[in-house]
């Protein structure tokens, strides 16, 4: 349903060929950073600039709440 399948039998074919993957680890990278900034602006409730090398360099190292186990701190959950 997500496309996950597909892009692991993908992986498979094209690593096992010796090519990159149509999904390679550059695009992986990419949506990693995507969704930890989507993180990061949620926990700071701000609108994020990706073009800011300031931002660039905080995704670096950036570890969002519900990764450290303290989930509970943004999701109100009592």
């Amino acid at each position: 349903i997500y496309g996950y399948v597909d892009e692991f039998v993908d992986a498979y074919h094209a690593f096992s060929q010796g090519k990159d993957a149509l999904a390679n680890w550059r695009y992986g990278l990419e949506i990693t950073k995507l969704c930890m900034a989507g993180y990061m602006a949620a926990e700071k409730k701000v609108t994020l600039d990706l073009t800011d090398g300031a931002v660039q360099k905080a995704l670096e190292t950036y570890v969002p709440l519900i990764a450290q186990g303290r989930g509970r701190e943004i999701l109100h959950v009592e």
